[in-house]
């Protein structure tokens, strides 16, 4: 028997609870299996993790989920699943899953308002069919969005290349509702400072919560406050948002900023209110290649005064990779780069050889097509002028171009997370850093550093225009020490991260692989907030236990899948 197996193996407890659970389940009629091929199939998601759960079951709605929660009794708990794209471990359990994919997927569009009401089943691509009918779309935009799941992009605050103008799913989510520990569903909403202090008077379970929120917030007010100063990055998905529950510009309270990124800790969400964006018309796209990381702060300093949609960015090392997936597309933006030399056929070189780090693309969407050709025109004069770049003014007509640079950057994250040799693997854990980009030129030298010296094969992509990268590292899994390994990594990077104020997780949030940094990060003080947040919300700790709170390094080495 493994070790995943032993790990997996029920107590007597867990069997009695187990028992009366399905017994409950049979009664009520709430769809469920027990089946090894499905409960083995929802195991895993797209981390180095495994946990295999008891039981799956298939809510038809919050009614049934609350009856499921009233149901959950010592020592089971409840995760929930929606695409399984995660690369943190957030979505798996050893006990009870809820997955709302089969049943819950609703979906309702207003395109007078520009929202849309979504269930937690739903799937990002099945939203985008029906948004996109009134030229509309949720901003989050996330490069799995044709596989992933709206539960868990509101579950890990997930964001893709329109955050930079449109924000992530927390800029972009209004309300929840949620079925909390006593069974019953409430929802958050934005509301007045009058109406959030006449919440913290109910004698009730709503009130418990916004007492400890209010409490929480003017007792640690200094330390919520300094959050933004000490990390003055737009994005972060670890711990709580604590710090997104009151909007002082408008002096407005909204407790759903608590579940965006929870990795559902705090409760179940069943509904969501979306905010969407009109798709503009035009866009225009500038692509570059860079050789020297120093020139990095200054070149997305220049590309950001012109206010693009997006700025990404692949390494060569991703480049390379991709050759083997989608050798069409790299052949396309190889001969770009050799005609920009003016190499002819003959004396063509590949990009390597060309000495390129990595690769920047700055797209430009407007609904005047004059503007934009004008913010190409422009920062494309500008890079120029600053260094022999080599940018490239994609044109209208170039579109198969256009269309293979987006195929790389967009697939970057599954050619370089899916990276196995052996039992070499590629172990998400720095994957999610966001830095602010005056300090690229500290940040990726000193990065590049720490993976050298661990002699660590990488790649790295990501939204950089809001400076969030995606690192990649390849460790060998059958290493006895590999856990030591990817906890030193990770100690130094986020160590490095910290001092240069920012975040050891963008939008992929923490589940296994970063929980148990948080309290070293944040420090005490703001991680006892963090505490005192999941208590009042999971006083029975229910909900997703180990992720956020309580998560250790051991369980990394306890839950990593084996490749032996």
């Amino acid at each position: 028997m493994s070790q995943n197996e032993l790990n997996n193996t029920p107590n007597e407890a867990t069997v009695k609870a187990l028992a009366e659970l399905v017994e409950i389940l049979h009664k009520e009629d709430i769809e469920f299996t027990e089946d090894e091929s499905v409960r083995t199939e929802s195991s895993r998601d797209a981390s180095i993790f495994t946990q295999t759960p008891q039981i799956v079951i298939y809510p038809r709605n919050s009614s049934e989920i609350g009856t499921i929660v009233r149901s959950i009794k010592a020592p089971l708990s409840l995760g929930t699943r929606a695409g399984g794209t995660c690369m943190t471990g957030a979505p798996l359990t050893e006990s009870v899953l809820l997955n709302l994919t089969k049943h819950m997927s609703y979906i309702e569009v207003d395109p007078t308002s520009k929202t849309a009401i979504v269930e937690m089943g739903a799937m990002y691509r099945d939203i985008e069919t029906k948004t996109l009918t009134h030229n509309l779309y949720l901003a989050s935009y996330t490069s799995s969005k044709d596989i992933c799941g709206i539960g868990g992009m509101i579950g890990n605050n997930a964001s893709g290349e329109k955050s930079l103008r449109y924000g992530a799913t927390i800029d972009n989510t209004l309300s929840v509702k949620v079925v909390l520990h006593d069974g019953f569903e409430y929802e958050f909403s934005e509301i007045s400072e009058v109406e959030f202090l006449e919440k913290t008077k109910l004698d009730s379970l709503e009130g418990d919560i916004y007492r400890a929120v209010h409490e929480g917030l003017k007792k640690h007010h200094s330390a919520v406050a300094s959050l933004q100063k000490e990390h003055p990055v737009k994005k972060c998905a670890s711990g709580y948002r604590i710090d997104k529950v009151h909007n002082s510009a408008n002096n407005t309270y909204n407790l759903a900023s608590l579940f965006v990124g929870s990795q559902a800790t705090l409760g179940i969400i069943t509904e969501a209110k979306i905010k969407l964006t009109r798709k503009q018309e035009y866009r225009k796209l500038i692509f570059m290649g860079v050789k020297e990381l120093a020139e990095l702060p200054t070149i997305l300093k220049t590309i950001l005064s012109h206010d693009p949609e997006s700025v990404e960015t692949f390494d060569i090392n991703t480049f390379e990779r991709a050759k083997t997936f989608y050798p069409e597309h790299t052949n396309r933006v190889e001969d770009l780069l050799n005609s920009g030399v003016n190499r002819d056929e003959q004396k063509k070189e590949s990009i390597k050889k060309m000495g390129y780090t990595l690769f920047v693309i700055a797209e430009f969407a407007s609904d005047v097509e004059d503007v934009v050709v004008e913010q190409a025109k422009d920062t494309t004069h500008e890079l120029n002028e600053l260094h022999d770049l080599h940018v490239y003014n994609l044109q209208t007509d170039d579109t198969e171009v256009y269309e293979s640079i987006w195929k790389i950057r967009r697939t970057s994250f599954g050619v370089m997370r899916d990276f196995k040799d052996g039992t070499k693997h590629a172990v998400p854990c720095i994957e999610d850093v966001i830095v602010p980009i005056s300090k690229f030129d500290i940040f990726v030298p000193k990065l590049i550093e720490i993976l050298n010296a661990q002699n660590i094969f990488f790649g790295f992509h990501g939204h950089i225009g809001d400076g969030s990268l995606r690192i990649i590292p390849v460790f060998d899994l059958a290493n006895p020490g590999v856990v030591t390994q990817i906890d030193t990594l990770c100690r130094a990077v986020f160590e490095l991260i910290k001092g240069l104020g920012g975040n050891m997780s963008a939008d992929h949030s923490d589940g296994i692989i970063r929980t148990p940094y948080l309290r070293e990060f944040y420090g005490d003080e703001i991680y006892n907030v963090f505490v005192s947040i999941k208590h009042a919300f999971d006083p029975e700790n229910i909900f997703n236990p180990g992720k956020k709170i309580g998560g250790t390094v051991e369980d990394i080495k306890k839950y990593m899948i084996d490749v032996k």
